[in-house]
């Protein structure tokens, strides 16, 4: 027997599904450093039931980072089967008279690089999705990312690594060299200055 396409299953989905910004401009690109671990990745997410693709990527950029986007184009399609998901990458601009990125409580610090110096740590796939970006091809790629998530995130070197939340009691300050531009309005632990990652 048929199953009825209108009638909604109650049945565990087999794959999410996530969606993902490539933000750049004049030959940076936007990422986002995740409050959680502290790894620097593509800002997006899983979408919801009943949710498009284009609003559920409009939507976790704007929960992330604060912006509204264009999409450019598909850049590609990436299958992570141990994790049973299907992520779609999106080459986006910001849109025309929005606001500027931003940090949430998804994430605690946002900064534009260059292709050459992009931050570490950067989750590896999210790497390689901007590599793909890169190339720039007439179509989209279709890749499979078969690496576990401990495979991709091993414990982070000691300079390396970033608190999610700082204790309260450390003093901060602003950060306001040139070599820091590419953060955008972060505040700082001066005992972890040092630790900053190399843009």
């Amino acid at each position: 027997m048929d199953r009825d396409e209108t009638a909604v299953s109650t049945e565990q989905p087999r794959f999410r599904i996530g969606v993902f910004a490539v933000l750049e401009r004049d030959g940076s690109y936007l990422l986002a450093r995740r409050a959680d671990i502290g790894w620097w990745n593509l800002p997006g997410g899983g979408l919801e039931y009943d949710e498009a693709v284009e609003e559920g990527l409009a939507r976790e950029v704007r929960e992330e980072i604060g912006v509204e986007i264009t999409v450019v184009r598909l850049v590609g399609v990436y299958s992570k089967p141990r994790k049973r998901e299907i992520v779609l990458s999106f080459l986006c601009h910001l849109a025309p008279g929005g606001a500027a990125p931003t940090t949430s409580e998804e994430v605690s610090e946002v900064g534009w690089f260059a292709p050459g110096a992009l931050p570490e740590p950067l989750l590896p796939k999210h790497r390689e999705r901007i590599e793909d970006a890169l190339l720039a091809l007439p179509s989209a790629l279709i890749r499979t990312q078969s690496t576990s998530t401990e495979e991709d995130q091993p414990l982070s070197p000691p300079h390396l690594a970033w608190p999610a939340s700082p204790p309260a009691s450390l003093q901060r300050v602003k950060l306001a060299s040139a070599t820091d531009a590419h953060l955008v309005g972060q505040e700082w632990a001066p005992d972890l200055i040092s630790k900053l990652p190399a843009s």
